[in-house]
């Protein structure tokens, strides 16, 4: 199954409340899904794919923790109101880059589109840190991870929690 994946900083604002009707959206959701020059990063993937992805979108970051991500199928881009433009990611996986897109020309009801489906239709998953850390590891043991792309605080959070790379690496 193609789906897609879009990394989350704030899970707990999807979360159903009280006071929101069932498939209630937050307004805090926007932040999730803020873009950048009315784009929005996602990766086009395979559900056996995930763990890849997981590992390379948090080697981006500085520390290793949680990683959050929205996962919906990718029919969600088949509404004829989305338009895409294949843009290469920078994580330190080189082939994750490549499944990368941009949802582009969003205006505020293409982006309730895209949050309407992911609330009703998709799943939001928090990854813990060490299921992370687990899926950092099978990325390394792949090859898949250009190790000297890592920021230097990313490789000291990674030596702390038991994941040592060499200077060489």
């Amino acid at each position: 199954m193609t789906l897609v994946l879009r990394k989350l900083d704030q899970k707990r604002n999807w979360d159903d409340q009280d006071w929101l009707p069932r498939h209630g959206i937050q307004a805090q959701v926007t932040k999730c899904l803020q873009p950048s020059s009315n784009k929005l990063s996602v990766f086009i993937v395979q559900a056996e794919q995930i763990t890849r992805v997981v590992a390379a979108l948090a080697l981006t970051r500085d520390t290793l923790q949680h990683l959050d991500l929205a996962i919906v199928d990718a029919k969600l881009l088949s509404a004829p109101s989305l338009r895409q433009d294949t843009t290469e990611a920078q994580t330190p996986d080189r082939e994750i880059n490549r499944w990368h897109i941009d949802l582009i020309e969003l205006s505020l009801a293409r982006l309730m589109t895209i949050a309407q489906a992911i609330k009703t239709q998709g799943d939001i998953r928090r990854y813990q840190k060490n299921d992370v850390l687990s899926a950092i590891k099978s990325s390394f043991d792949g090859g898949f991870i250009n190790k000297q792309q890592l920021k230097p605080q990313m490789r000291d959070s990674l030596n702390r929690n038991g994941l040592a790379l060499n200077d060489s690496d």
